[in-house]
């Protein structure tokens, strides 16, 4: 057998078994006929069991013979090896999963993919739900095996979450009384209470009989910090990253103070920083309104300024972040399309203010604005956009952290280079961004490191950028829940900026941006050390392109670049895409007024 065809064949063989362990994964990729009525298996044996998948499956893919494989499959084959050691070193080294509760966010994710998701009509979405809802109290009970070892502070964190689960639950009542009948209200309204109960007994069983006993080591220590850097391809030791942070923290800071003189002379940062913060929305509304309006404006920009390709009929919404992450993403977030599904909706989540905050100042317009970058055109929505049409299945769980977030760092930093809404008060915000990445960086090292405590991490942010206390505790939140993920903003940036430079060498007067952004677009969220080798072929395959004789129109040279990135867009969808009858309903819900 051709070895090209085997590998994917592989590659197939490993998605689907992958997805069928999975079923919430599998209602994210859009496969909602089969396994929206499930819950996963909560078991301590199935966490083994996947360990143990994860080993098989690092030795299929092992012994496939790079030499003999297509320059694309190569790289395939280089982020299955990394991606699956980095999963298990993750599961079975690290082991958070016997630490922190896993299954308060595990049931909201689980109910988000199908309330919130407009795949198919509400009712049909509903009938998912009943089943979905029957088995949570199993799933609930299953996963108290797999807490051995128990951290108060992520005990802590998880108990939030249980406080903000019944926002769902809520909705779920409101919606059944409004668009379903007498019946299957009954049904939905006796596994609503169900499901509610087993919440509950989840969350007296953590405060009485799990946190009085709770260790106080969160920290996950150096070895294990070491061994994540390795396992995400990072080179640096942690001291060499805490000292890049160090400098960048001052080289931000400088350059705020410049920007910070056009604002108004002879004051100081904290001050300005108050200044440009004053400048809000009135309320939740008006935000959500202000983020529609610029994402507009900022997909506009890219098309106009040829900065990367917009695949056709890519559609994102911008709503409220899930009541269930609102602790964890105080300020927004985002929620990739579902690649399986026939209509792919991205949503850009933007949190509201509360009464414990003074959000509205973190939500000042010209953070926003930046924000809007980030998350939708060009930043982490274009890139989802494009993974959608790669036809490698492996692609659709690569999401490495330094080239996904780093690419939003990278284009909000040279957005503005280029013009877009660079005005003295978001050029501030964005060199104010940077330096948090550049915090991140150095909170990450520390936390993990155990050399500093989240209340020191908290007040960290709040004396060095000026952050909002809630904020600031949720950003702290996630560096704990994710070590190595905060210090990859900052260092995958920088790695992207020095990729770029290098292609510009090879490629001398054929060289063009946007052949650049496409290119790192339309490969997903591959990891840095992958990345290199995918512009290895890129760049090959682009010098041994017959260069024009007579100057083609812009348009024309832009589309060219476009297809040079990603050749055979159009096959690779076909290749990817599931049969008709396995496809999903399209949407009938959304609303014109939640558009852009």
């Amino acid at each position: 057998m051709d070895p090209n065809l085997r590998f994917e064949a592989l590659e197939k063989r490993f998605f689907q078994e992958w997805v069928k362990r999975h079923p919430i994964l599998g209602s994210s990729l859009g496969y909602h006929q089969e396994y929206d009525e499930l819950m996963p298996d909560g078991t301590l044996d199935k966490e083994f069991d996947d360990q143990k998948f994860l080993l098989r499956w690092i030795d299929e893919f092992r012994r496939q013979d790079p030499k003999k494989l297509s320059p694309d499959l190569a790289v395939n084959r280089e982020l299955a090896l990394g991606m699956l050691h980095q999963w298990h070193f993750e599961r079975a080294t690290v082991r958070l999963w016997e630490r922190s509760p896993e299954a308060p966010q595990v049931v909201g994710h689980a109910l988000f993919q199908v309330l919130f998701r407009n795949y198919a009509p509400l009712k049909e979405r509903m009938k998912s739900l009943l089943k979905r809802l029957e088995a949570l109290p199993r799933y609930v009970e299953e996963s108290k095996s797999r807490l051995r070892r128990p951290i108060k502070y992520y005990i802590e964190n998880e108990l939030e979450t249980l406080t903000r689960l019944p926002g769902f639950f809520n909705t779920l009542r409101d919606i059944s009384r409004e668009h379903l009948g007498s019946s299957m209200e009954r049904q939905m309204l006796k596994l609503i209470e169900s499901a509610q109960n087993a919440l509950e007994k989840y969350s007296d069983w953590l405060i009485v009989d799990v946190l009085p006993e709770c260790g106080e080591q969160w920290p996950i220590g150096e070895e294990h910090f070491h061994g994540l850097l390795k396992a995400r391809g990072i080179q640096e030791s942690p001291a060499a990253l805490l000292e890049m942070g160090e400098a960048e923290m001052a080289r931000q800071l400088e350059r705020m103070k410049e920007v910070g003189r056009q604002i108004k002379r002879k004051t100081p940062v904290e001050d300005v920083r108050d200044m440009v913060k004053a400048q809000h929305p009135d309320g939740s509304d008006a935000v959500l309104r202000f983020v529609r309006e610029s994402l507009s404006k900022a997909k506009q920009f890219v098309n106009r300024s040829k900065f990367a390709s917009i695949p056709e009929h890519d559609s994102i919404y911008v709503i409220e972040t899930p009541s269930f992450l609102r602790h964890l993403l105080p300020l927004g977030g985002y929620w990739p399309p579902a690649k399986f599904e026939t209509k792919r909706d991205g949503y850009v989540f933007v949190t509201p203010g509360d009464c414990d905050s003074d959000k509205l100042k973190e939500h000042n317009y010209a953070a926003l604005t930046n924000l809007t970058v980030r998350l939708s055109y060009p930043g982490r929505h274009l890139m989802a956009e494009w993974v959608m049409h790669h036809p490698s299945p492996l692609r659709t769980f690569a999401n490495a952290p330094e080239t996904v977030v780093g690419w939003t760092y990278y284009v909000e930093e040279r957005l503005k280079e280029l013009g877009y809404e660079n005005g003295a008060p978001s050029r501030f915000m964005q060199l104010s961004h940077a330096m948090t990445g550049a915090a991140r960086m150095i909170l990450d090292v520390k936390l993990s490191a155990g050399k500093m405590t989240p209340l020191q991490a908290v007040e960290f942010l709040i004396d060095h950028i000026g952050m909002d206390r809630v904020v600031a505790e949720g950003d702290v939140r996630r560096l704990t829940l994710y070590p190595t993920v905060g210090l990859t903003e900052f260092w995958g940036r920088e790695q992207l900026k020095e990729l770029k430079k290098n292609v510009k060498e090879r490629l001398r007067s054929r060289f063009t941006e946007v052949f650049f952004h496409n290119a790192v677009l339309q490969s997903g969220g591959l990891p840095i050390r992958v990345l290199r080798k995918e512009m290895e072929w890129r760049v090959a395959e682009e010098l041994a392109r017959p260069v024009s004789k007579e100057p083609e129109k812009h348009s024309k040279a832009h589309k060219n670049s476009s297809d040079a990135a990603a050749p055979s867009a159009k096959k690779a969808a076909h290749k990817v895409r599931p049969k008709p009858e396995e496809s999903a309903k399209a949407p009938q819900l959304a609303s014109s007024k939640d558009r852009p």
